[in-house]
């Protein structure tokens, strides 16, 4: 993993590789993975943005992702860069967090409306 960022930016490599490691349970960093990943961290207009590349092997064409903040929340930021490298990582356990997400935002909603009706 290379990660750039300028005294701008938000996030730090030791961040979002610690957050990596929780999400996958792993350490997905290895000294002789052919797999790449790029992030560059900086400052959007009334944001912060990142950009990741990602290359599989010298033969394929690298796939990017550009995200950006409303506003100056990196922890958000970060938190959707690991997951955009956890699904190119590891599908699986992405589309498991994903899901799992989605079922505590529905459990949170259902408790919310259930106590307004009380």
């Amino acid at each position: 993993m290379v990660h750039e960022a300028s005294e701008a930016s938000c996030a730090t490599q030791t961040a979002l590789r610690k957050r990596l490691v929780s999400l996958l349970e792993n350490d997905p960093f290895k000294p002789d993975a052919v797999s790449r990943i790029e992030v560059r961290f900086g400052r959007a207009e009334g944001g912060f943005e990142a950009e990741i590349r990602f290359k599989e092997t010298d033969e394929q064409p690298e796939a990017r992702r550009s995200l950006r903040t409303r506003g100056f929340d990196c922890e958000a930021l970060l938190g959707a860069v690991a997951l955009s490298m956890v699904l190119a990582i590891d599908p699986v356990r992405g589309l498991t967090l994903v899901s799992e997400s989605s079922a505590d935002l529905e459990a949170a909603g259902s408790a919310d409306s259930t106590a307004a009706s009380v």
